[in-house]
């Protein structure tokens, strides 16, 4: 439980109070590949922390084509966010990619924290912001990066989603085709 509250002590300063209500309203989980934590449709009663593991967030577009949104590594927070907030369906769907290891918090203790302490509402504001600056680097890259370019900028920033996700999940993340992901793969390699 202390990777929890060393992360969030990272993030906004903690009282030793702070701590032990974090210890007390996160609860330890283990998901194996392919299990889902959030689905479309469904109210999220849990916000994540990602402690071990790859999730990813996707919808299905038309024609039934998955559409992966987001690929997370350890050290990140995940939940359909707005849902969680509002209570209210998920557009979308977080499910293990690999067996993973999580820190979950539920809505009720989520406001619990939220009342009681002075550094939830710090780290909601960070958290948000965070995913708020990845959108829009995303948009910026499928704007400005080629496929490639794109690629190489995983390959640089997050090498282990690259190695352990499936060519089909990780084209779908990068906007692309999977056979033009894999030309991609052997132009690098080379």
């Amino acid at each position: 439980m202390s990777h929890i509250v060393d992360t969030i002590k990272k993030i906004t300063p903690l009282k030793k109070y702070e701590g032990d209500l974090i210890t007390k309203h996160f609860v330890a989980e283990e998901k194996a590949a392919d299990e889902i934590f959030v689905e479309v449709g469904d109210i999220p009663r849990y916000v994540y922390f990602l402690s071990s593991g790859i999730v990813k967030g996707f919808q299905y577009g038309e024609n039934g084509k998955l559409i992966v949104e987001h690929l997370l590594g350890s050290g990140y927070f995940f939940t359909s966010h707005e849902s969680f907030i509002n209570q209210t369906a998920s557009p979308e769907t977080y499910q293990a990619v690999t067996d993973c290891r999580v820190f979950k918090i539920s809505w009720f203790n989520a406001e619990i924290l939220s009342e009681q302490t002075e550094f939830w509402q710090l780290l909601v504001n960070k958290v948000m912001n965070d995913i708020l600056v990845c959108k829009m680097e995303r948009i910026q890259d499928f704007q400005f990066l080629t496929a490639t370019e794109r690629y190489l900028k995983l390959l640089e920033n997050q090498p282990d989603l690259a190695a352990r996700v499936s060519v089909n999940d990780l084209a779908s993340y990068l906007g692309i085709e999977p056979p033009s992901l894999s030309r991609i793969r052997k132009q690098v390699a080379i």
